[in-house]
């Protein structure tokens, strides 16, 4: 409609202007260009030939006569209308390859603006997360950021507007539409002021890394659990007290270590069967360990013999602490304990040397006490 507005606008210009040193055919162009930028080089040959043809009209209404001296005017209107439709056709052609690239990647594709709004996504939202991509644009994207991470993402998008032109391998979690997480691996940069982003879905091997790092542990764990009990086993309490011995040399004081031997064990043992020391074995950590402070660490250490760490722990509190601890015992057993204090110029098997030796004074006194050992 603006096309043939153009042309009539022109040729009336041309019928009714007086004035032979206005160029109103050279006017043609515009609307030969707009059809040429519409519709490529089939437009601009049709506005061309559309020009001619009222050109032509006009000059025999006037009483003319088309002559050669007209061709170069028909050539700049043709030129004009090939140059635009090859122009346009170019555009059009790199428009669509862009479109086809967009569209058919298997990443997530998105451009972000100053505000961090959607401006344009690909399909892969919707077939990757569910969301249709229309319903996406003009929402922010910290609207589908699984909160733990919105404040790294905030981070990563002030960095790009802050002048850092690209950003590669940033991780962050969406949700999908059926509400499960999804981890994406993003590359962007920033351009025109707009943020362009692709990203990869990373969740199968994030999620087989937490799987390998929780078989991990697991296995760190069991290596360090006494298999009858439950509690720590001798490795992991070697490693506890060489971590407190660390910290004792570097300023820590009162650490009380203490071992706890059954009395009668080996009697109960072979009168009752090694099921029931099993048991009374288990029985004892299960009733030990509630008279534990929350900063107290217990393992079993040998066969009947148990060991406690007491930080922030002085002598006659420490004594106090193992005293209730083996009136927790369940009967018919009793309990012998030695104590000592960590020592600084002493290396942990020393300390436990003046521990055992304190448990061999108490088994010599009697059994059933508890028997500290001073450094």
């Amino acid at each position: 409609m603006v096309v043939g507005v153009l042309f009539a606008a022109v040729t009336v210009l041309r019928a009714v202007s007086d004035d032979a040193t206005v160029p109103w055919a050279v006017l043609y162009v515009l609307p030969v260009g707009l059809l040429a930028l519409s519709h490529g080089v089939a437009g601009g040959l049709t506005g061309t030939l559309v020009a001619s043809l009222l050109y032509a009209a006009l000059l025999t209404l006037e009483g003319g006569q088309l002559s050669a001296a007209m061709i170069p005017r028909f050539l700049s209107w043709a030129t004009v209308g090939i140059g635009f439709g090859l122009l346009e056709q170019l555009r059009l052609r790199s428009a669509r390859q862009a479109e086809g690239w967009f569209e058919l990647s298997s990443d997530l594709l998105a451009e972000v603006d100053a505000e961090g709004h959607f401006v344009q996504v690909n399909e892969q939202w919707f077939r990757l997360l569910g969301h249709p991509a229309g319903s996406l644009v003009g929402k922010s994207y910290q609207d589908f950021v699984h909160p733990d991470d919105l404040e790294a993402s905030r981070r990563a998008e002030a960095s790009l507007s802050g002048g850092e032109m690209t950003i590669n391998d940033f991780e962050n979690r969406f949700v999908a539409a059926d509400g499960r997480w999804h981890w994406i691996l993003w590359s962007s940069r920033v351009k025109d002021g707009l943020i362009y982003s692709s990203g990869k879905d990373i969740t199968d091997r994030k999620l087989a890394e937490r799987a390998r790092e929780d078989q991990l542990n697991s296995e760190h764990n069991a290596a360090r659990s006494d298999e009858l009990t439950g509690l720590p086993n001798r490795r992991a309490w070697e490693e506890e007290l060489e971590n407190e011995v660390s910290r004792s040399e570097s300023g820590e004081r009162n650490v009380a270590l203490a071992i706890l031997d059954l009395d009668n064990f080996k009697v109960l043992n072979d009168t009752q069967g090694h099921a029931a020391g099993d048991d009374h074995l288990r029985r004892c950590a299960a009733e030990w360990s509630k008279a534990l402070r929350s900063t107290d660490f217990m393992a079993r250490i040998g066969g009947e013999e148990f060991g406690i760490l007491m930080p922030h722990c002085p002598p006659e509190l420490a004594v106090r602490v193992v005293d209730r601890i083996r009136h927790l015992t369940p009967p018919p057993e009793t309990c012998s304990a030695g104590i000592a204090l960590l020592d600084r110029n002493e290396t942990f098997s020393e300390t436990m040397a003046r521990a055992d030796k304190a448990l061999y004074l108490a088994k010599e006194g009697g059994r059933n006490r508890s028997v500290f050992e001073p450094a």
